[in-house]
């Protein structure tokens, strides 16, 4: 993915524009600051782009007529995702960026080469955005429970579920005001269903979460879906709006989703 660097004021810029969702693997965006912003939208599989149907970052380009990059992957955990949105806007021009975020759980893995070398399967299943060969990050939704075992045993750990959540609040904090420093507008909101009910939330670990500075400051942020209020699949699910088992949208209800996130911008005054 290529995205237009910033120019500096004097300069003259190309102005190109596109009424279609461009895949991410091979976009040159070239925006004036005279034109109207392109969309960037980042996420796991619920926002990915798929060959089987059309997914609401295509209808949103149909919707709003501005170019809409679709940056999502399939298994990407927040970590990636906070991660590559940061890595692809660092010096692009000022967009407007969707981050729909997934799973608090999902934990990213530093696996070596040896790794892959010894499981070829995972290798194959594997489908990073990131590095394609060699040492990488990846999520640890991919690993079956064999994978897990052959990893290093650094990466067998417990996965604390408190500090999940508040890793999860600082860095949607710390993600909003970089995205306000490179320039960008933003929308963010969960799109894989998260909740505040696990045995190991108790109220004494909510009290610390609830007053935790990061979180209240998102809580009021009005660009800013708590994580634990919205997700796809719930939204879906109120509006009598077919899903797959997993809560994921067919054709028609990415278009409904399209159209809800269009409203949803508008009245945040980012389209």
């Amino acid at each position: 993915m290529v995205l237009a660097r910033r120019s500096p004021p004097q300069s003259s810029r190309t102005s190109e524009t596109h009424s279609r969702a461009d895949p991410a693997s091979a976009v040159t965006l070239r925006i004036s600051m005279h034109t109207m912003k392109s969309i960037y939208i980042n996420g796991d599989s619920y926002s990915a782009p798929d060959q089987s149907l059309t997914v609401y970052s295509q209808h949103l380009a149909q919707l709003t007529g501005r170019t809409v990059i679709n940056r999502a992957r399939s298994g990407m955990g927040n970590r990636n995702i906070i991660r590559t949105t940061l890595q692809d806007l660092h010096q692009a021009e000022p967009c407007v960026c969707v981050v729909a975020l997934s799973f608090i759980h999902r934990e990213e893995l530093w696996c070596a080469d040896a790794v892959w070398q010894r499981n070829p399967q995972l290798n194959a299943r594997m489908r990073s955005t990131e590095r394609q060969q060699g040492s990488r990050f990846i999520t640890d939704s991919w690993l079956s429970d064999a994978d897990t075992n052959s990893l290093p045993l650094g990466h067998r750990r417990y996965m604390d579920i408190c500090r999940q959540w508040s890793d999860a609040y600082v860095d949607l904090y710390m993600l909003a005001h970089s995205l306000t420093q490179l320039g960008h507008d933003y929308y963010i909101f969960g799109a894989a269903h998260n909740t505040i009910g696990a045995p190991e939330l108790d109220f004494q670990y909510r009290g610390y979460l609830f007053n935790l500075p990061q979180y209240q400051w998102c809580q009021q942020n009005p660009r800013i879906r708590m994580l634990e209020q919205f997700d796809i699949p719930t939204w879906a699910r109120d509006r009598g709006i077919t899903t797959s088992s997993t809560g994921h949208l067919d054709t028609e209800g990415h278009l409904l989703f399209a159209q809800w996130l269009q409203a949803e911008m508008v009245a945040q005054g980012l389209l």
